[in-house]
């Protein structure tokens, strides 16, 4: 049994939110070394048979850049599926949806992504997940979710974890660098 698959409704990562995007805003080196993955990643040349896949993923290159950079950060990434308003069955875009807003619910056997953002919650089905036919739960859309490794089915441990005292060590020294040179003692702070 992975870790995530553990009884109870609402589904927590591995590691907290708010610690990723500590290290995240706070190191410049994991932010810069995200980025430019995330670019590398996303922003090259995407080549497929079909054509139309190829033109939907040229036109939603930043999100998908946007949904690389939350899976390093968060370990787990989603985007909601936007269909066209008049056939509701032609992928339209997709957009990215922020990992700090978004958790798992589990019902029954079925796997539920969660947004709470200022208050309006928005429940959406994973596209892969099966669920019963009805549905029970009122569901507001469709969303894809990357995530999961060897330990958990839904979400992943990031690869920057590995790092997290070495990162910490590096905060700490450029804090206390920072406090010698605003109290003048500019040699001190460079030597240390």
């Amino acid at each position: 049994m992975k870790e995530d698959e553990r009884i109870g409704t609402i589904i927590h990562p591995p590691v907290p939110e708010r610690l990723s995007s500590y290290f995240y805003l706070h190191n410049t080196t994991l932010n810069k070394c995200i980025r430019a993955l995330a670019e590398d990643i996303t922003l090259g040349e995407v080549t497929c048979s079909d054509e139309n896949i190829v033109r939907f993923w040229k036109n939603n290159q930043q999100e998908l850049k946007r949904l690389t950079q939350q899976w390093q950060v968060y370990g787990y990434a989603a985007a909601e599926l936007i269909y066209k308003p008049e056939t509701q069955g032609d992928l339209l875009c997709i957009r990215q949806i922020p990992s700090d807003t978004i958790h798992l619910e589990k019902h029954n056997d079925s796997y539920y992504a969660v947004q709470n953002f200022n208050g309006n919650v928005v429940r959406l089905h994973i596209h892969g997940e099966v669920y019963p036919d009805p549905d029970p739960v009122r569901v507001d859309g469709d969303c894809i979710w990357i995530g999961g490794d060897e330990m958990y089915e839904h979400f992943g441990i990031p690869q920057w974890y590995s790092a997290k005292n070495n990162l910490i060590i590096n905060n700490l020294i450029k804090e206390v660098n920072q406090e010698n040179f605003e109290s003048g003692n500019l040699a001190t702070g460079l030597l240390a």
